[in-house]
C-alpha cells in the first residue's frame, strides 16, 4: 500500500472548506493550521479580528491509520501540546468537543481510515465538517471569554503599564525561579511574578470572584508572561 500524501490531503481540506486557516509551523510531526484574521490583544481589534490565536492540529498515523485533531486557541502563535483549559490559552481534542465530555475512549479520540489516499480523503471530510460544527463555536466562545474576563483585562492593563520595564526573557527567568522553589508558589523568588499575582488576587478580592475564577491567577501571570517574551522577542 502507497504512502498518504498527508500534508497535501490536509491542505486541500482545509483550503476547500476552511479557507481562513492557513498553515503554519508548529509542534514537530504534526500539522497545524491557524485561523488569519487576528488582531493584536495589546490593542483595541477591529471589527472581525480576534485576539486569540485559532489553531487546529492534526496528527496522523499510517500504521494505525487514524487521524487525531486537537484544538487550540491562545495568546501565544503555536500550541505546547499541553491539554488545558485557561483564560489566555485552552487546547483539547476535536473529539472532547464532538461528545461533549473532558473523558473520552481512546478508541472514540482518533478517526480512521482504510490506509488509501481515498480513504484518508474520506475521512478529512468528516472531520472538516466535525470542525465546522463543534471547533469553530469553541474558538469564539474561548475568545469571548478572554475578552470579557474581568482578571484577563486587568492582566492586560497591568502588561501594558510595565511594558518598558519587562525583559525579553521574562518568562525563562521566571520559569528557573519556580524550578529553583521546587514549584512552591510562596518561595519563588521573583518580584515581578508575586507583584502581578498580588494584583490579580486584589481584582478577584473587589469583584468577589468564584474560587474557580480565582484558581486561574497562578496560570494566568505566567502565561502572561510568556506572552510578553514572546511579543519582546518578536519585535527584535
Amino acid at each position: 500500500m502507497g504512502r498518504i500524501p498527508t500534508r497535501r490531503l490536509l491542505s486541500e481540506a482545509m483550503s476547500r472548506h476552511h479557507p481562513g486557516f492557513e498553515a503554519v509551523d508548529g509542534p514537530t510531526g504534526l500539522y497545524s493550521f491557524r485561523e488569519q484574521a487576528r488582531g493584536d490583544w495589546l490593542r483595541d481589534t477591529e471589527p472581525g479580528e480576534h485576539v486569540l490565536n485559532h489553531v487546529v492540529v492534526f496528527g496522523h498515523s499510517m500504521k494505525e491509520r487514524c487521524f487525531g485533531v486537537d484544538v487550540y486557541a491562545g495568546l501565544l502563535p503555536s500550541w505546547n501540546t499541553q491539554y488545558g483549559r485557561h483564560l489566555l490559552a485552552s487546547s483539547m481534542q476535536l473529539a472532547n468537543l464532538r461528545l461533549g465530555s473532558t473523558i473520552v475512549p481512546a478508541e472514540e479520540s482518533v478517526y480512521l481510515h482504510d490506509g488509501t489516499e481515498a480513504g484518508a480523503a474520506a475521512t478529512l471530510e468528516r472531520i472538516a465538517g466535525e470542525l465546522r460544527a463543534h471547533a469553530l463555536p469553541w474558538f469564539q466562545l474561548t475568545e469571548t471569554r478572554a475578552r470579557n474576563d474581568v482578571l484577563a483585562a486587568h492582566a492586560r492593563t497591568w502588561l501594558l503599564r510595565h511594558w518598558p520595564e519587562i525583559a525579553d526573557d521574562v518568562s525563562d527567568k521566571a520559569a528557573d525561579a519556580i524550578q529553583r522553589s521546587n514549584h512552591r508558589a510562596w518561595e519563588v523568588d521573583f518580584p515581578l511574578l508575586q507583584s502581578l499575582k498580588d494584583e490579580l488576587r486584589h481584582v478577584a478580592s473587589a469583584h468577589d470572584l468564584p474560587f474557580e475564577q480565582r484558581q486561574e491567577i497562578s496560570t494566568l501571570a505566567f502565561q502572561l508572561l510568556e506572552y510578553a517574551q514572546h511579543r519582546k522577542r518578536a519585535a527584535g
